[in-house]
């Protein structure tokens, strides 16, 4: 697994309040009960903390599943 996907995995399973291993790989917003309209604020302040920046409107759109995460995490790393 990526460091970007462990990151991404800990950052959700933080914003949800579960454990890491309580994450499928596909967790997404449709299949991840913990994951409703709260959750997904706390998930964009966690990411945004992480990144020390905010995201901006269209990566916020995009987030819907842990791989989306970690694709952000990816791309911000990559630009610094």
């Amino acid at each position: 697994m990526s460091d970007s996907m462990n990151k991404a995995r800990a950052l959700l399973a933080q914003a949800l309040e579960v454990a890491e291993d309580a994450l499928a790989d596909d967790a997404s917003v449709s299949s991840t009960e913990a994951w409703d309209s709260l959750a997904h604020i706390r998930v964009i302040a966690s990411m945004e903390a992480h990144l020390g920046s905010e995201l901006d409107t269209m990566e916020i759109l995009e987030i819907e599943q842990l791989s989306d995460i970690a694709a952000i995490l990816e791309r911000h790393a990559a630009a610094a």
